[in-house]
């Protein structure tokens, strides 16, 4: 009996194991976690040239550019100057450091506006004793959705929450008779086909005001 009772338990653990396995199979497994809770795809990114640094006895190349004082934010600037850094780095006052070495203070900082899941275009930059200049327009490239439109035809304003942030950031999006409009059903598009998802490219004129050079209805 005893034989009986142990060949009996022994069948039903195995049938378990294999109703385990079976079930596992049929599972996608993840491991760890996002980059905050809203589907992935939320990393940041700025880029920019540096194209001279005054006193000229730091050489652009070797330069190290990081952001929010985060060694894996970082990057070595090449002899062409160019970097780009990505990651999860999205606030009002992101700061950005260009230093000669890994371990030296910074010779020069900025502070930059980085909405959630943006890309940020710093284009040419020049450093003249500690002063980060901006020889043109910072472009931002961000997806959000339109809470108010006020825009007419092919120019007005519209009012944007960026993605998924806390505390929201509301960004005023100025419509012009110049920013392509696209993504509707029948093109050309026109505000009244602006939906409650765009895409927005364009200039970032203030901390929480973008002049779109395109907007995509998504």
């Amino acid at each position: 009996m005893r034989d009986i009772g142990s060949r009996t338990l022994n069948l039903i653990m195995l049938n378990i194991t294999l109703a385990s396995l079976i079930f596992l199979s049929g599972c996608d497994i993840e491991f760890g976690g996002g980059g905050g809770g809203d589907g992935g795809d939320s990393f940041e990114t700025v880029q920019g040239t540096v194209t001279s640094i005054v006193p000229n006895t730091i050489p652009v190349e070797g330069t190290i550019v990081t952001v929010n004082e985060n060694p894996e934010l970082s990057a070595t600037l090449p002899s062409s100057g160019f970097f780009m850094i990505e990651g999860l780095f999205s606030g009002q006052s992101v700061r950005l450091t260009f230093s000669e070495q890994e371990d030296s203070s910074p010779f020069a900082q900025t502070f930059l506006n980085v909405y959630r899941g943006a890309t940020l275009e710093l284009g040419t930059i020049n450093i003249e004793n500690g002063n980060v200049i901006f020889t043109g327009s910072i472009v931002t490239n961000f997806d959000g959705t339109v809470l108010q439109n006020d825009c007419d035809v092919n120019s007005g304003t519209l009012e944007v929450q960026t993605r998924n942030t806390k505390p929201e950031v509301f960004v005023i999006v100025n419509i012009t008779p110049t920013t392509d409009i696209t993504g509707c059903r029948n093109e050309p598009c026109f505000c009244e086909d602006i939906g409650t998802k765009v895409k927005v490219r364009g200039i970032l004129e203030s901390s929480n005001v973008v002049t779109a050079g395109t907007l995509t209805i998504k």
